[in-house]
């Protein structure tokens, strides 16, 4: 029976793994940014050469889903790939082979391997001299045996944000893409090891909610998703290339093409649990500068701060969690001030969303 590595078993959900400063997409993974690290490649030696995988991270906000893969990638077309299983989607069953694409040109054109999870939707990317193809397939939507794949736009190597190309359906409108690439591992480790391919995604388009459990599988491939190279995450125990098969298809420890990740040792995915961090509210609160008083009053009020323009949202629940107020709803900038006034006595709880920034404070009316 294969064991399932969850974010539990590597006891990596503490409160010390989240921050309050606000997710900047750069295609660099920082401390002060609040990822935490699910996965790690920690083999020395790499079947692609001096490129390859470092390592895998994830953040949850209040609206968004950030998915993270440090690596370093050829200039010649090869490609990183990331693959999800979401609840409440149906996409291609474990140990089933991948449906082929419908679109040439992609990452995933000849990829039919076989996953050790549900497969509904892959991300990829194909490294170029100064900006790299994005992708994604969607493994829930099939039409004559092949997968709905499609080219989401070029992202500039160094970093810079994207959002995906107009008319990109499936839910992945709002998707924006970031990647830094110093396409060897050595200029990657020497500058830190922090560059990377960061991707946002809405939790509200695809259904994400909070303490939903999704499951993730990175991959280094050539250009067209026909040779996996050794670089997997979760790594397959065992495969410290070079080495002999049948952990590996060759002597670099590449696992060539079509490969079944379902009959190799370990288990080829990591759970994840959806979910904002409570003790993150408290430093969200004080950069936002939030306060509710006099507490307790018979009127209260409200103080806040934004920077730049930001969507706001600030509501009123009582202890029910039925929304009594909604007090803003709109675009806002600078200081702002509101009055809670005309509520019952009782305590309520003020909510307040800038951005991806969410905190609350109670406050007793007299």
């Amino acid at each position: 029976m294969k064991k399932i590595l969850t974010l539990a078993t590597l006891g990596l959900l503490s409160a010390a793994s989240f921050s309050a400063q606000a997710q900047t997409l750069d295609g660099q993974v920082l401390p002060a940014e609040g990822y935490t690290k699910i996965g790690e490649n920690t083999s020395t030696v790499h079947g692609f050469g001096d490129h390859g995988i470092g390592a895998l991270y994830v953040k949850t906000t209040a609206t968004k889903l950030y998915i993270a893969l440090t690596a370093a990638l050829e200039t010649n077309g090869n490609s990183l790939q990331i693959y999800l299983n979401l609840p409440g989607k149906t996409g291609i069953a474990a140990g089933q082979a991948l449906a082929a694409s419908n679109t040439t040109g992609t990452s995933f054109e000849k990829n039919m391997a076989k996953m050790d999870m549900e497969v509904d939707y892959a991300f990829g990317v194909k490294g170029g001299a100064t900006s790299s193809a994005g992708s994604i397939i969607d493994y829930t939507k099939l039409a004559d045996g092949k997968a709905t794949d499609q080219k989401t736009g070029d992202l500039l190597n160094v970093g810079t944000a994207a959002t995906v190309a107009d008319g990109t359906t499936g839910g992945f409108g709002k998707t924006r893409m970031a990647f830094t690439n110093l396409n060897t591992l050595t200029a990657h480790t020497a500058a830190g090891g922090t560059a990377a391919w960061e991707i946002e995604l809405d939790k509200a388009d695809l259904g994400i909610a909070d303490n939903d459990v999704i499951q993730l599988f990175a991959a280094q491939n050539n250009g067209d998703g026909g040779y996996f190279s050794s670089d997997v995450l979760p790594a397959v125990p065992g495969n410290t290339a070079p080495q002999t098969a049948p952990i590996g298809t060759n002597n670099e420890g590449n696992f060539a093409t079509n490969p079944d990740f379902s009959t190799l040792p370990g288990t080829q995915s990591i759970s994840y649990t959806v979910m904002v961090a409570t003790a993150n509210r408290g430093a969200v609160a004080r950069e936002l500068d939030f306060q509710v008083y006099p507490n307790p009053a018979y009127k209260a009020n409200i103080r806040y701060k934004v920077t730049g323009q930001n969507d706001v949202v600030l509501e009123v629940y009582n202890l029910m969690g039925q929304r009594m107020r909604t007090l803003a709803a709109a675009k806002q900038s600078g200081t702002q001030s509101v009055a809670l006034t005309d509520l019952k006595a009782g305590t309520y709880l003020v909510k307040l969303r800038v951005g991806d920034q969410l905190t609350s404070q109670k406050v007793v009316i007299l």
